[in-house]
């Protein structure tokens, strides 16, 4: 194809062109000609000669075949109108059967919806009965959510007293560990303090003997009588002292006095013990000198 016009070159996709000589032309182009004869998909005849020459080559020939095209379209036609009207009659008939069956069913259907009326009259009552037992099992719901939260508010607080006696615990088995040392420590003094107390009593014994000795030699007055005796009484109360040894604790510290108290009475301990059930290990802490000293007070 060759442009007639150079504006007619670069917009092929929007041209007219002649189905004659070929010539391309631009929309605008076009319709500026009053020489060009427009067909169909932007076909034309770009001039009188070029619509003349087309109409050279179309021959009798051409013209029969497509007549005798047409012909034969339209006996197919004439014998599709004849199915198509057979069948017009046949859906005709089935119409007027399908009419009758749509009249039983509808009578039918009526008898169904008088039931399904009464039916749902019935539904709507239950409907209602229904909507007042969900508000009463919401209700329900809502204590037991209520429940719920409460119970789990006290179980987050025995979890927390939970880990509290668990740190209470620990500080107790620290302190215990700290008491066995120090009962170590003070088991290795007794002895230590059992054998200075065995020598102490034997010098005091050595000395009493001799104060009776001198006692048939020289002449003495009452003041010193009374001296050596009460000398000798403290001798004697100095070899039976013992020692206190004081726990105070929560109820785990239940009956640790009195075990102890039986395996140290032997070295001269006595275990005495001060039970607080349900105290916090700091409050013990904070109040074992005040105790401590209150105890030995009342001793």
């Amino acid at each position: 194809m060759v442009a007639r016009f150079k504006c007619c070159k670069t917009k092929e996709a929007l041209s007219y062109f002649c189905i004659s000589c070929h010539a391309i032309f631009h929309a605008s182009c076009a319709n500026r000609l009053s020489s060009i004869v427009k067909l169909s998909n932007n076909r034309v005849y770009c001039s009188a000669a070029c619509e003349s020459e087309d109409n050279e080559h179309r021959n009798y020939d051409s013209y029969t075949t497509e007549i005798n095209s047409l012909k034969h379209e339209i006996q197919d036609k004439e014998k599709h109108i004849i199915r198509l009207t057979k069948k017009a009659k046949d859906f005709e008939e089935d119409v007027f059967e399908s009419e009758q069956s749509f009249i039983e069913e509808q009578n039918s259907f009526k008898d169904q919806l008088k039931n399904q009326k009464e039916r749902m009259c019935t539904l709507q009552k239950e409907i209602v009965d229904a909507e007042e037992k969900n508000k009463n099992l919401q209700k329900q719901m809502d204590s037991y959510e209520q429940m719920t939260k409460d119970m789990q508010t006290e179980m987050t607080k025995l979890k927390n007293i939970h880990a509290d006696m668990l740190k209470t615990i620990s500080l107790l088995e620290e302190t215990n560990n700290a008491y066995s040392r120090k009962i170590g420590e003070l088991e290795e003094r007794t002895k230590e303090d059992r054998c200075r107390l065995s020598e102490n009593t034997e010098g005091n014994a050595n000395d009493q003997q001799n104060i009776l000795d001198d006692r048939d030699k020289q002449l003495r007055t009452e003041e010193n009588v009374s001296l050596y005796d009460e000398l000798f009484k403290q001798s004697r109360n100095n070899a039976k002292t013992s020692k206190k040894l004081l726990i105070v604790g929560d109820q785990l510290a239940r009956n640790c006095a009195r075990v102890l108290h039986n395996s140290m009475k032997s070295i001269g301990y006595i275990v005495e013990g001060i039970v607080k059930p349900n105290t916090e290990a700091a409050n013990i802490t904070s109040n074992i000198f005040t105790q401590t000293m209150d105890h030995g007070q009342s001793d």
